[in-house]
């Protein structure tokens, strides 16, 4: 009990690096993120993981993340037109439209980009480069 106990505590904390990574380098505004409870969907049995997104304007969003079969995490984006989102960098990102997720950096572009010398001051344009650059079969049409 107490190893499950552990595994689910070492999830917590890789999933809330990622997590406050994928907001701040993705979004302009976001404060900080903290994550809440670790649990299981009684529908499809996968664990979920709730978390806040904190803006800086000082309003909250309280998300829910998921695991892909390959023990991925995946992450809410924002879109336009919601209320209460920060800026979002890349605007492909947040539009309605198949795919867009591909505008978003997920948490191994992140570390890719650190070891290139990038901040959470990446801008859109490059952003948006360095993704097509990375994975252009997700640009192909």
């Amino acid at each position: 009990m107490q190893k499950v106990a552990q595994e689910k505590q070492e999830l917590i904390q890789k999933s809330a690096k990622e997590i406050d990574e994928f907001y701040k380098w993705n979004y302009i505004g976001v404060e900080k993120t903290t994550t809440g409870k670790l649990w299981r969907n009684p529908a499809s049995g996968d664990l979920q993981l709730n978390y806040n997104v904190y803006l800086n304007s000082g309003k909250k969003q309280t998300l829910s993340a998921e695991w892909d079969s390959k023990k991925n995490i995946i992450l809410v984006p924002f879109k336009n037109g919601e209320k209460n989102k920060p800026t979002i960098k890349v605007p492909e990102s947040g539009q309605y439209i198949p795919h867009s997720s591909r505008f978003l950096l997920q948490p191994k572009d992140i570390q890719k980009l650190k070891k290139q010398g990038y901040s959470t001051n990446i801008d859109g344009k490059q952003i948006k480069l360095f993704l097509i650059k990375e994975h252009p079969q997700k640009f192909e049409h």
